[in-house]
């Protein structure tokens, strides 16, 4: 999973430097979220990703997380995941709930959004992570 992310942002970078933002942000986009997401984003939500495009490619990589990590963990965990979004990001919750179940929770999934859930469905992400920090 960590490799199929480090394409997309060299794929991100390699695209971003043919001087097509758009078509760049929107493979990048499509490949997190899904075919046919790029279309439904806001003008709001594009103009943000286009001001934001270099930090996806920032020099600063992020070490994976292992279950030895996560173990570490004396907190709950909640992972969010939309029903649109790729299968990698219940794979990856799963995992984590492997590695601490009695921390971390069950995925919650929440309907018709992908990977920016919370804009998509404030509804259900907010009641989501409201009901998780209510129960602590």
């Amino acid at each position: 999973m960590a490799a199929e992310a480090r394409e997309l942002v060299e794929r991100l970078a390699a695209d971003l430097a043919t001087g097509d933002r758009e078509a760049a942000l929107k493979a990048f986009i499509e490949g997190l979220s899904g075919p046919g997401r790029w279309e439904q984003l806001s003008s709001d939500q594009k103009s943000i990703l286009f001001d934001n495009a270099a930090t996806a490619i920032g020099p600063e990589a992020r070490p994976p997380l292992s279950c030895e990590m996560i173990r570490k963990f004396q907190f709950p965990v909640l992972t969010v995941i939309g029903e649109k979004s790729p299968s990698r990001y219940g794979e990856m919750a799963r995992a984590m709930r492997n590695c601490l179940p009695e921390r971390v929770r069950e995925p919650v999934i929440i309907p018709d959004a992908a990977h920016g859930m919370n804009l998509v469905n404030p509804q259900a992400f907010n009641s989501t992570v409201h009901g998780f920090l209510s129960d602590r």
